[in-house]
C-alpha cells in the first residue's frame, strides 16, 4: 500500500531515526517501524487488517471511518484509507479490498 502522512512534521518522526527517538519511546518506535513496513508490503487494507499482530480495527463514534494498529500496550497507529480521488473513506462504505493507499493521522494512546 501506498502510505502518505497528515503533516510533514509526522512524517519526519515516522521516517527519520532521531526524530523518532525523540518523539516516542523506544519500544513504540521500533513497533511503528515494523507497522509502517507492514503497511507498505500489504497489497490492501483487507491484507493488512488480516495479521493477528497489528490487531487492526476500525474506530467508531467521532473516529468513524478510521483504523487503529496496536504498537504498544495502549499505543496505536490512527490512519484512514484514502480512495483514488483523494478523499479519505467513509468507514463502513470503503471496500477494504479496493484500499490500496492509507493516510497516518497520529500515534497515540486515545484509550
Amino acid at each position: 500500500m501506498y502510505i502518505e502522512f497528515k503533516t510533514k512534521r509526522l512524517k519526519k518522526q515516522c521516517e527519520d531515526v532521531r526524530e523518532r527517538e525523540k518523539s516516542w519511546p523506544e519500544a513504540v518506535g521500533k513497533k511503528l517501524v515494523q507497522r509502517l513496513n507492514e503497511i507498505a508490503a500489504a497489497p490492501t487494507l483487507q491484507s493488512f487488517c488480516t495479521l493477528k499482530s497489528a490487531e487492526c480495527h476500525q474506530l467508531k463514534g467521532n473516529r468513524k471511518g478510521q483504523f487503529a494498529a496496536k504498537l504498544t500496550g495502549n499505543v496505536r497507529l490512527i490512519f484512514e484509507p484514502v480512495l483514488e480521488d483523494g478523499v479519505t473513506g467513509a468507514g463502513d462504505a470503503i471496500d477494504r479490498s479496493q484500499a490500496a493507499r492509507i493516510r497516518v493521522l497520529e500515534v497515540e494512546d486515545y484509550h
